[in-house]
């Protein structure tokens, strides 16, 4: 009978090993969260602000974004009349 838990609790262990990630997220960068399905669909779980990490959890992704925007140049010239 213990033996029999002990074996649950490894394969246990080892699936949830399997399915969980410790998303980071870097310096100058946001990290949105997603909690993903094995049936269904992914959903929004949070933001988060680098540096920093969501620690070990089921099924976390992060995708990244720079938390600055990137500036646009704009440079403009009159046409000259013909």
């Amino acid at each position: 009978m213990v033996a029999a838990l002990i074996v649950l609790l490894g394969i246990g262990a080892i699936i949830w090993l399997l399915g969980a990630s410790n998303p980071f997220t870097p310096a100058g960068y946001v990290g949105y969260l997603t909690k993903g399905a094995v049936i269904g669909r992914s959903r929004f779980y949070g933001v988060q602000r680098g540096p920093t990490s969501a620690g070990r959890t089921w099924l976390l992704e992060v995708t990244t974004s720079a938390s600055r925007p990137t500036p646009i140049r704009r440079t403009s010239r009159a046409m000259k009349p013909s």
